[in-house]
């Protein structure tokens, strides 16, 4: 059973590295309430994980399994293909997608294997209720606007 608890442990950490790494990028492009918005969801996968809770599985598969999308969609962009264009990435955020990309496909991975103490169903509707919160947050990060620091100069 400890090795199930580091397993979990190891998602929460990825959850972690892709909440700070989309922080940073958010820092990076001005856009650091957005950021922040739509990696919310990813505190719970966070929190299960870092507990060595086996309830980590039903939270990360769909907030780790949506940023590996997306990051695979900005990839496949960024190389030139015909994608949904989903979010709007500068050069860093890019790089910063590659990276969460990675760092989320393993987390998905690592989640399948954990086992939980949550039966089926109630599993699957905790796996629902976070699909539900991550589309909502990144849905409704759209309407937030950049928070683009000017600075005004006075001669």
């Amino acid at each position: 059973m400890a090795g199930q608890s580091l397993i979990a442990q190891i998602v929460g950490t990825c959850c972690l590295i892709a909440v700070f790494a989309l922080f940073g990028v958010g820092a990076a492009e001005g856009e650091t309430t957005r950021r922040l918005a739509q990696s919310a969801p990813l505190w719970l996968p966070v929190v299960f994980g870092l507990r060595g809770s086996g309830l980590v599985k039903w939270a990360a598969l769909p907030t780790l399994g949506f940023w590996f999308v997306l990051a695979a969609l900005a990839w496949a962009r960024s190389q030139g293909m015909a994608v949904p264009e989903l979010s709007d990435f500068s050069p860093e955020g890019s790089a910063v997608a590659l990276g969460v990309g990675v760092v989320s496909g393993l987390g998905v991975l690592l989640s399948l294997i954990v086992r939980s103490e949550a039966r089926l169903l109630p599993g699957l509707g905790l796996l629902a209720a976070v699909a539900v919160l991550q589309a909502g947050a990144y849905l409704g990060s759209m309407s937030i606007q950049a928070d683009h620091h000017r600075m005004i100069v006075v001669d």
